[in-house]
């Protein structure tokens, strides 16, 4: 059997240290060394094929729905289940998860081109030959591959032309699939051997590559673990791009052997729900890779197993919106619903129950399906709204629900692209701007007016900083009618910020908000973060780095100054230095406010002026409220004995003020039902609206309550309750008129 994945291990270690650490049988059944970030690069890929040898038509299809299945499973954000995840059934008990990829902050890969090497295996490397493929015989057919010596390139699945040639740009990952060769020799010097692989990756310049065996002599055709192979280097290149610059670890002795992130789960996974390809081969086999041991919880248990293909769902796919039209009372939540398509929910006041669900539809039906979280506009008169959603096509869709009659319409805005989109209306200019990282790893957008069509999704400019640098962690916001900030994660694991109005500035001033401080606020980027604006021309956010949070805040009135800054300086944004971080930028502990280290993107908002509220999920799967009452104040937690204590939570919350002193948040269960708290609006406290869906294990909707929420389920009254809120049984209900008396009043 051959090992996986075993690149020059030498360039970091020596090689017996390399061996020692590369055993057959990999190290699965406990907890691995932590991947820790180099510096860069780690990026988004489109996977490119070049087939080798005397690979047949029905082999090469195989390939081919591996890759597009594989991508799938890495890049869907909904917990629907895809590749081995099982799906939400109708028991509840599956629970929801997303790839373990996106702990990292990566959001995935899109299938490319391919095309065939027309040369055959030379005779010297060919199975039980005297020689064995080296990186440079790989390196030598990619860039014939890309220098077009091989001819054109075709689309996935078909034989459609895309191009003359295979791309060589930065983010397209060169796999050469090779059928009939020896084991791979890979890396060596300093002494030391050459490593036996089945699969390796490496860059040209700044263009990745790799290779992959579908074969093993010993089978004498595909063999069963060539799923587990190509799925392995993809999941490498993604993490670390840059050959030991990105996500690696470090063990044995003196730390010699390093690895990457599939190396320590050598063998470790077969995909629980097999999937066959439409030739009949089992495809459903995927490298699992280590997931940080510090994501701990009761559900994963990572301190005891960090060999993991998933983790828990990190943010729930919903998405909130204000509709300011009713006099800043009414909500809209969307959410993914277990089709794959976008239902939403309605509150029209403080409260009120939840009115729906009403089910809009899929991108396509039954063929284009949701795969991300959505995000939602308001903007262009009462009730009309714009959802905007990643496809399974890897598309940009846009909902569009309109006023009165019309029926809503789904529409395809571009792509393909990577991670989720985010979206904002500009009362400054009338129209709204959605976001999105495309295959070049570089923002877009498209502007949507009340009277014009979409627009094209057009380039973010950068101002000075490298292009293609944002791989996720996407979020516009918008603090004021003319003010727009955009953030993203970018390849080194940086956030990258930028401000602007854009009626009068260009979409070209970057800024990284964290370079300059990175000693003693350090963090990496994993996770979109929780903005809100507590002042007039202040903006701030909140970063989870698990079990911490950083608070950033910017003050600076003007969008040109915020974004005058230059690479490797802070700005406006505060300064912090050896000995400490100023007011302006803050680490915040979790584990003195009892938070067991936060998942995914917090919740933040502003209920009052310079006041700031949080809710975070732990890895317990607990709801936290975090708050600040003033600039100065500090952060609280606040105590079960007003905030209701909620475990029953699987991905981050979203939250939103529609008025001074009231907060609604929202989250999902494990069963995909939703839960809805509410604060102010005319009752004293929380009042807490579980089991929204009448999920699996609910027959109704139950309500509890700081406030005056009667608790009759029949009263007489001389003046007319009828719509008061009341609760029956510990059902919250409101009061109707009986049909025997005008006086009698039933909570039904």
């Amino acid at each position: 059997m051959t090992m996986i994945g075993v690149r020059a291990a030498a360039r970091q270690a020596c090689g017996i240290a390399a061996l020692a650490g590369l055993l057959l049988f990999g190290r699965a059944a406990h907890a691995n060394p932590s991947l820790t970030f180099a510096g860069g690069a780690e990026r988004n890929l489109v996977i490119d094929l070049v087939f080798w040898g005397n690979i047949t038509a029905s082999e090469r299809t195989d390939v081919l729905e591996y890759v597009s299945l594989l991508c799938s499973h890495l890049n869907d954000t909904t917990g629907r289940g895809l590749l081995g995840s099982p799906a939400y059934g109708a028991d509840g008990a599956s629970l929801p998860e997303e790839s373990a990829l996106h702990f990292y902050g990566i959001s995935g890969c899109v299938a490319g081109s391919w095309l065939n090497d027309p040369n055959p295996l030379t005779s010297d490397i060919v199975y039980q030959g005297p020689a064995a493929p080296v990186e440079n015989t790989f390196l030598g057919v990619v860039r014939q591959a890309r220098g077009g010596s091989f001819g054109p390139a075709h689309r996935f699945f078909s034989d459609d032309i895309v191009a003359d040639r295979l791309s060589s740009a930065p983010t397209h990952l060169a796999m050469v699939i090779t059928k009939g060769s020896n084991n791979y020799a890979i890396g060596g010097n300093l002494g030391s051997h050459p490593e036996i692989a089945a699969g390796f990756h490496e860059i040209d310049g700044n263009s990745p590559y790799g290779a992959a065996m579908l074969d093993d002599g010993y089978w004498g055709g595909e063999s069963p673990y060539f799923p587990e192979i190509v799925s392995h280097e993809v999941i490498e290149a993604l993490t670390d791009t840059t050959p030991f610059g990105g996500w690696t670890s470090s063990s044995g002795f003196l730390d010699l052997y390093t690895a990457e992130a599939c190396d320590s789960c050598l063998s470790a996974d077969f995909s629980p729900v097999p999937f066959h390809s439409s030739t009949g081969f089992n495809i459903g086999v995927i490298s699992q890779m280590t997931l940080d041991p510090v994501f701990r919880g009761a559900y994963l248990n990572q301190a005891g197993n960090s060999c993991q293909t998933f983790e828990p769902l990190e943010n729930a796919p919903m998405a909130l919106t204000l509709e300011p039209n009713r006099a800043g009372k009414y909500l809209d939540l969307f959410y993914v619903n277990s089709g794959g398509g976008i239902s939403e929910l309605k509150w029209t006041t403080s409260n009120s129950l939840a009115w729906g669900p009403f089910d809009w539809g899929q991108p396509s039906n039954n063929a284009v399906f949701v795969a991300g979280r959505p995000t939602a506009v308001h903007g262009f008169g009462p009730f009309e709204r714009r959802v905007f959603v990643r496809g399974t096509d890897d598309q940009l869709w846009m909902l569009s629900i309109p006023q009165g009659t019309a029926l809503p319409t789904w529409q395809p805005l571009g792509g393909p692209i990577f991670g989720d989109p985010s979206a904002v209306f500009s009362d400054s200019t009338g129209q709204m701007n959605v976001f999105a990282i495309q295959t070049d790893d570089n923002i877009y957008t498209s502007v949507i007016t009340s009277s014009t069509s979409p627009s094209p999704l057009t380039l973010v400019g950068h101002n000075g900083f490298a292009a293609g640098v944002a791989v996720g962690s996407l979020a516009a916001f918008t603090r004021d009618a003319s003010t727009i900030d955009l953030f993203a994660g970018d390849q080194r694991a940086d956030l990258m910020w930028t401000a602007y109005d854009p009626a009068t500035v260009p979409l070209d001033h970057w800024g990284y908000d964290n370079s300059g401080f990175e000693a003693s606020c350090p963090f990496v980027t994993r996770a979109a973060p929780g903005i809100a604006s507590p002042a007039p021309d202040q903006l701030d956010y909140l970063l989870n780095l698990g079990d911490f949070l950083v608070h950033r805040v910017s003050t600076t009135p003007d969008p040109e100054i915020d974004i005058a800054v230059q690479p490797g300086t802070p700005g406006n944004w505060g300064t912090c230095t050896n000995s400490g971080c100023t007011p302006q930028c803050e680490l915040i502990s979790l584990s003195p406010l009892s938070v067991s280290g936060a998942v995914g993107s917090p919740a933040l908002v502003s209920s009052a002026p310079g006041r700031l509220d949080a809710f975070v999920t732990d890895v317990t799967n607990t709801l936290f409220h975090l708050y600040r009452t003033s600039p100065t104040a500090q952060w609280q937690v606040e105590s079960s004995a007003s905030f209701p204590k909620r475990t029953d939570v699987f991905g981050s919350p979203v939250a939103i003020s529609r008025a001074p002193g009231e907060i609604d948040v929202f989250y999902q269960t494990a069963k995909r039902d939703i839960t809805h708290l509410n604060y102010g609006g005319g009752v004293s406290g929380w009042s807490v609206e579980a089991n929204v869906l009448y999920g699996p294990t609910s027959a109704s909707y139950t309500y509890s309550s700081g406030g005056s929420c009667a608790t009759s389920c029949a009263l007489i009254s001389s003046t007319s309750v009828i719509g008061q809120c009341c609760t029956c049984n510990g059902v919250r209900r409101t009061y109707s008129r009986s049909a025997w008396s005008p006086g009698t009043y039933l909570c039904k």
